[in-house]
């Protein structure tokens, strides 16, 4: 346990030397093609890669868009590389108190890329996805994750926007090659997109398998999601009709309020301070719309706030989609990850 403390010290001691936005502008990405995967049975690949299991499950984190121009960012670009360590600071850090954690670096499908007018809605982005150098690296870290690192633990994944995007390709595509795997899944943390009921109807491999979405606080082979927005929002390009959501601070399906005191506390920066970082209790609230399937989280707490928590018209007229799907939610995140990997391992008598 001590190894595993103090490399979590050294990993976010060198988070904290980046204080340059978090997308990756200075990075230009690249245009050119590569048939091969990235070797992920190189160290200096994984962003974070467990040396020394210290917990009964695993997770297994992609990150989200962080480069804006290109087709896509190489592995090895310095740029890349701390944009993406700054966002798992604020997406994927919370885990290290439950899990083993596996994060690989991979050539992601930058910002330009993806809103280049020819990709086309959600399902579009998904097939775009498929293309991409990106999803040739996540299937290559997956390969050498399940080969090499997981032992037949159990496993969560997470991943937000792209990174959501690829996990969903991960159980479309990748579990229905390697079914064997699902049974190890606790949750999958597919934040910032859709996932319909006709999804899971068109993925049968899923369903037999009992994988589903998230009926309530601790339920496992659990697909969580939610798309964030301010109230009487009209449009949201990450949101698809009939979409399931959950809501991250009372785990409930309905449209239940969630007050802020129910907030165990957000990722957030001042306005008076941008770009540096705290966690703070009671940040926000939180509803979800049952008529248009989202999560909202009142204007008091967000752009009327004095935390710099913007809407990002990009995705939409009040989306929060940009990293705050997350952010908003970072503790209750991470402790709900405890309790569906301590229910999951009740349920299978996983031993320590």
């Amino acid at each position: 346990m001590k190894k595993k403390f103090t490399g979590l010290l050294a990993f976010l001691a060198v988070i904290a030397l980046f204080s340059a936005g978090i997308l990756a502008g200075g990075c230009d990405g690249s245009s050119s093609s590569d048939s091969s995967a990235t070797d992920y049975s190189k160290a200096s690949n994984w962003m974070y890669k467990q040396d020394e299991t210290a917990h009964k499950a695993d997770m297994f984190y992609v990150y989200p868009t962080v480069t804006v121009k290109g087709e896509y960012a190489p592995v090895e670009d310095a740029v890349h590389r701390a944009a993406a360590q700054k966002i798992f600071a604020r997406h994927g850090a919370q885990f290290f108190d439950c899990a083993n954690v596996y994060a690989p670096y991979y050539r992601q499908a930058t910002f330009e890329s993806q809103f280049n007018g020819e990709v086309g809605g959600i399902e579009g982005l998904l097939k775009y996805y498929r293309t991409t150098q990106g999803w040739k690296d996540i299937q290559a870290a997956l390969d050498y994750y399940f080969k090499n690192c997981n032992s037949g633990r159990p496993v969560i994944f997470a991943g937000h926007s792209q990174g959501a995007g690829l996990i969903k390709l991960i159980f479309e595509d990748y579990m229905k090659k390697h079914p064997e795997y699902l049974s190890r899944v606790v949750a999958a943390y597919a934040l910032g997109f859709s996932f319909t009921p006709e999804w899971f109807e068109a993925n049968p491999h899923l369903t037999s398998a009992g994988i589903h979405f998230a009926e309530g606080e601790t339920d496992t082979g659990a697909i969580i999601s939610w798309n964030t927005e301010g109230p009487g929002a009209k449009r949201n390009v990450m949101l698809e009709a009939d979409s399931y959501v959950i809501n991250p601070l009372n785990w409930k399906t309905d449209d239940t309020y969630a007050e802020a005191s129910l907030n165990l506390g957000g990722m957030v920066a001042k306005k008076t301070n941008p770009g540096v970082y705290s966690v703070v209790e009671g940040v926000c609230d939180a509803q979800i719309n049952t008529a248009r399937h989202s999560l909202v989280v009142s204007e008091e707490y967000t752009v009327d706030s004095e935390y710099a928590i913007e809407y990002f018209r990009v995705f939409g007229d009040k989306s929060l989609h940009a990293y705050f799907d997350g952010d908003l939610f970072y503790k209750n995140i991470g402790v709900n990850a405890a309790k569906r990997i301590d229910e999951f391992c009740r349920k299978n008598n996983v031993q320590e």
